[in-house]
């Protein structure tokens, strides 16, 4: 079984690369109580995308639960080749442009290519383990969203409503709860 996990909620600063922001306070403690958690309790592996807030969301995650913890690019968001700070506006309509397959950058087909061969190769390499992925919104609903077919409005507004630490799982290829999801 696979558990996917978006991270916490980043503060967001204009001063660092989107990569570089770290978890606010209150996301710290939020992540440290979804570490207890019941559906965490059998995990004995975690990889997470390299980017701070996911690193730093699977560092306590593995700590709080004695996890072993890798990192892999394969985990990073969907690389929209943007540089600058972007309005909530902007963002927003390039996620859109995005689920559409209208944007430079990687297209929904070949991040939903990098995240589910990823997911099938860690497990065939540990078949006798339970591993959570820790990675972010755009990448995640790129994955369950194709898995589920949705239509691309579809898979945008499921982005749009998804919350920090949200979590859904695969087991076989299947999805046994979506991270669309509410629980």
């Amino acid at each position: 079984m696979v558990i996917f996990l978006r991270h916490a909620e980043p503060l967001i600063d204009e001063g660092k690369s989107k990569d570089q922001w770290e978890l606010t306070e209150k996301a710290i403690k939020d992540t440290k109580i979804n570490a207890t958690f019941p559906h965490l309790n059998r995990i004995n592996l975690i990889y997470t995308s390299p980017e701070m807030k996911a690193l730093q969301t699977a560092t306590i995650i593995s700590d709080q639960i004695k996890a072993d913890l890798m990192i892999s690019a394969d985990l990073k968001e969907v690389d929209h080749q943007v540089t600058k700070f972007m309005t909530n506006e902007e963002y927003l309509n390039m996620k859109n442009r995005y689920f559409y397959g209208d944007y430079p950058g990687e297209k929904i087909h070949q991040a939903f290519y990098r995240i589910y061969s990823f997911m099938s190769r860690i497990e065939s390499l540990h078949p006798d383990k339970e591993i959570l992925l820790v990675s972010h919104g755009t990448l995640l609903a790129t994955l369950f969203g194709k898995m589920k077919e949705l239509h691309p409005e579809k898979m945008y507004d499921s982005w749009k409503n998804l919350s920090f630490l949200s979590w859904g799982w695969i087991i076989g290829g299947r999805i046994s709860k979506s991270i669309f999801d509410r629980v």
